[in-house]
């Protein structure tokens, strides 16, 4: 015996619900591990390589220290040095690049700067942190 009224759940309330719950989980997800796994999903990258090109431009007309070891924040805990994000990804410089130092010395480099500048913070954060898509090495006692 149907009632009027009694229709049942209609097709567009089945698929508004099931995009409601898609996007919430997409939200919470974000909000606690990041939102480039969403980016890289669809190819997207979030580093600005034109903002890279230009940083590594002026530390190469500068001379090989900063170019070595100057950090570039790509994303939340990670980072890259101007050697590894012209041969990685995809920054170009104009002048001669400085070829005195290589990848994994700029990387040591960094890890040691990002030491001193968070301190006590340091072995709380050390885990997460990754340079040049590593992460930094234990620090020597």
């Amino acid at each position: 015996m149907n009632k009027k009224g009694e229709e049942g759940i209609g097709l567009g309330t089945l698929l508004a619900l099931a995009l409601g719950i898609v996007a919430v989980v997409i939200i919470v997800i974000g909000f606690t591990t990041g939102f480039n796994w969403f980016f890289d999903l669809f190819g997207k990258s979030t580093i600005d390589v034109a903002f890279i090109s230009q940083k590594c431009e002026q530390l190469a007309s500068v001379g090989s220290a900063g170019y070595c070891s100057d950090s570039i924040e790509i994303a939340t805990n990670s980072y890259v040095n101007c050697n590894y994000a012209v041969a990685n990804l995809g920054a170009k410089i104009t002048s001669v690049a400085p070829t005195i130092c290589t990848i994994d010395e700029g990387k040591i480099a960094i890890c040691k700067k990002l030491e001193l500048e968070l301190g006590d913070n340091w072995k709380i954060k050390q885990p997460k942190i990754k340079v040049n898509g590593e992460k930094c090495p234990e620090p020597t006692p």
